[in-house]
């Protein structure tokens, strides 16, 4: 996760969630804490896409037939994912 996915998570669930005690906790400080335990820091969005590797329809190369259907269903599953995940937002914790 980087900041925009901390930006995100707020953006999903609001700017704050109610805990076991009632007491509105903010979303930020939730993901902030999360990343800063797992990753010792926040990463930002240029630290975290800098390390990705770059594929070849990244320059405009056509995509095999096997490329676009790998393409098609990842981009189906993150749209299922986000539609869960707005979904679940909207539910009482």
């Amino acid at each position: 996760m980087n900041a925009e996915g901390i930006f995100m998570a707020e953006r999903i669930f609001g700017s704050t969630i109610l805990n076991s005690d009632g007491k509105a906790v903010p979303v930020r400080y939730i993901g902030e804490q999360h990343v800063k335990e797992d990753l010792g820091r926040i990463p930002s969005f240029q630290d975290w896409i800098q390390e990705l590797p770059t594929r070849p329809w990244m320059y405009g190369q056509k995509l095999t037939k096997t490329q676009e259907l790998r393409a098609s269903i990842l981009t189906r599953f993150n749209v299922s994912l986000s539609s869960r995940l707005a979904a679940l937002s909207n539910q009482p914790l």
